[in-house]
């Protein structure tokens, strides 16, 4: 078991938790209940671990290198494991003795998974009468897709995130997988609430987050507007409606840094900076709005300025003038942020 350090929340520090889930969803709501001191245990079984286990990491790298995938470790913090066949007689008497000491059992398999071994809500009541079950299918307990398979990559396309992403000239962009996490954080959410329910009732709840419902969410500005405007947004890729931004180049090789110009006040403190006070007679950059439809001219000029600067001259010399810039760091060097 692998600790993080963060602080116990009253809510959830006494919790027994059965965790069940695999791949990414389950596990990560479950890794922050453990974070916030509820006690983990993991199931999986030697005939199919966790499928995250194989993210990353690669026989040859030795001993126990089902271990060492990253995606894995990220996202089975705080927990104990333990393997079952539930397959057979004893596991499932071994995965009952487990859910009759459980607060709460997780899992994001497709329904028909945890049924047909007995799983069910209804069963997990009468062996643990006020168990808080959480379920994450793909697409409901219900109707036609109920018992499809889901992916992120599934919901990012079925709800509509990946054609609301990339640029306006290119196709969309499939986004790698956020569709998973915000399914755990959704889902913690509703926990919170059906364990102050239970609290105040002693009632057991059954919590049903579908997870193209959750993807739905996600992408719900666009359908709104379509349904008020009959508008149809097209893809922006780094732009954003309301104010002038952008992802610009620096004199560094392949450091890049994101810059936004709110309002009329951005953009007089920003020409002063590159030194640029022609630029406030320019008509195309006159208004939000002029900036806004001149966006392409906007880019070039930021960039031709971006490029002559490292990061650290464009954020300081930006940031005094109270205007947003940062960075566009890669992973590992976040970590060097004082």
């Amino acid at each position: 078991m692998i600790p993080i350090l963060c602080r116990r929340s009253p809510e959830v520090a006494d919790l027994k938790v059965l965790d069940l889930s695999t791949f990414w969803a389950g596990a990560y709501l479950t890794c922050y209940l453990g974070a916030f001191g509820a006690e983990i245990i993991k199931v999986e079984s030697i005939q199919r671990p966790d499928g995250h286990r194989y993210s990353g990491a690669w026989a040859y790298e030795g001993d126990r290198w089902y271990e060492r995938s990253a995606v894995w470790q990220g996202t089975n913090l705080n927990k104990r494991d333990v393997t079952l066949d539930l397959t057979s007689d004893r596991g499932r008497d071994l995965v009952r003795r487990l859910i009759r000491d459980a607060d709460v059992v997780v899992e994001n398999f497709s329904p028909r998974v945890i049924e047909q071994f007995g799983l069910d809500s209804d069963s997990l009541v009468e062996l643990k009468p006020d168990v808080i079950l959480v379920r994450m299918p793909g697409f409901g307990l219900q109707g036609p897709w109920r018992d499809y398979v889901g992916w992120a990559l599934n919901f990012e396309q079925t709800s509509g995130m990946a054609a609301a992403t990339g640029y306006a000239d290119g196709p969309p962009c499939t986004l790698q997988g956020p569709a998973d996490p915000i399914v755990g954080v959704h889902a913690g959410v509703a926990l919170l609430a059906a364990l102050e329910h239970r609290r105040r009732t002693g009632e057991c709840q059954l919590i049903e987050v579908a997870q193209i419902e959750v993807a739905a969410c996600v992408a719900a500005e666009p359908v709104i507007e379509y349904s008020m405007n009959a508008s149809a947004q097209p893809r922006e890729g780094n732009r954003c409606r309301g104010h002038v931004q952008g992802v610009y180049p620096t004199a560094v090789d392949d450091a890049w840094v994101a810059l936004c110009v709110r309002d009329d006040a951005d953009w007089a403190r920003m020409v002063e900076a590159m030194g640029r006070s022609d630029l406030l007679r320019d008509a195309r950059f006159a208004s939000a709005e002029q900036r806004r439809l001149a966006h392409d001219e906007f880019d070039a000029v930021d960039a031709d300025w971006t490029r002559t600067q490292t990061p650290l001259e464009i954020i300081n010399t930006l940031n005094a003038q109270h205007v947003p810039a940062e960075q566009a760091l890669t992973p590992e060097s976040m970590y060097d942020i004082p």
